[in-house]
């Protein structure tokens, strides 16, 4: 079988995904509060940014 290449998007979009259900099971099993859980989802995303941009750069730089 030959491998195939990582559909990146579509990883992301589930690991978002994940978060967010992640979020909704803590929320709704704890007394943590959905300003907390804000918190999380933002920083969760800016870290998925950040990881973007330096594959982003990192692909740019290896096709140089």
């Amino acid at each position: 079988m030959k491998p195939h290449r990582t559909d990146w998007v579509s990883l992301i979009f589930a690991m978002m995904l994940f978060l967010v259900l992640g979020a909704w099971l803590v929320s709704s099993m704890t007394d943590v509060s959905k300003p907390d859980l804000g918190w999380l989802f933002a920083g969760a995303l800016i870290l998925f940014g950040v990881i973007g941009l330096l594959l982003a750069l990192w692909a740019y730089l290896e096709s140089r």
